[in-house]
């Protein structure tokens, strides 16, 4: 708004002191017709260049619409992501989860491999929540996800499972591994 009449401004002066100009230099007999011409040319010159500010000034409103767009999709995906974890499936997997984590400190890597085998539902459980570990971290990676929000509320929670069943992550696929340590990078561990 302000260029505009700024532009404004700059752009009438012009046009009347060019009017004027070519007023004064013209042929006697061609005076008015010069000068209107003239004018009309800066008239339709200024219509030009206010057209170019209008699309300037919307794309530039829709830049700010489309960040904020942009930013109220990211903190409702993360809220959506948070809510997840509550979800009952994911629930069911935490309580077996929560059993493991009561004995950790009395298993090996390979015996947490061997109980997590010997039990297909605690197989799925785990399997479910390395699964949902995977989502934040491909959330993470595209900034689909606010990253401190994330970390604020399951960071710490994450990093536990994470710590805790990447031996069995690792056994599944090596490339498990990566994609752990750098979702636990990305959430700041």
């Amino acid at each position: 708004m302000k260029n505009r009449k700024l532009i404004t401004g700059i752009w009438l002066i012009l046009t009347i002191g060019i009017s004027i100009l070519t007023y004064l230099n013209a042929d006697d007999n061609k005076k008015i017709f010069d000068t209107g011409s003239i004018f009309l040319l800066m008239v339709g010159g200024y219509g030009v260049i206010l057209t170019l500010i209008n699309h300037t000034e919307v794309i530039e409103q829709n830049n700010k619409i489309l960040e904020e767009q942009k930013n109220t999709a990211i903190v409702e995906n993360t809220f959506r992501l948070i809510r997840a974890w509550d979800d009952e499936h994911l629930l069911k997997a935490r309580a077996w989860t929560r059993e493991i984590k009561r004995n950790q400190n009395n298993l090996s890597s390979n015996e947490l491999i061997s109980k997590i085998e010997k039990d297909k539902d605690l197989e799925a459980s785990v399997v479910l929540v390395l699964n949902y570990i995977e989502n934040v971290r491909m959330s993470l990676e595209v900034e689909r996800i606010d990253a401190k929000l994330m970390k604020k509320t399951l960071g710490n929670t994450l990093n536990s499972i994470i710590e805790r069943f990447k031996p069995f992550a690792i056994k599944l696929d090596l490339q498990n591994e990566s994609d752990l340590k750098q979702c636990q990078k990305l959430l700041g561990f």
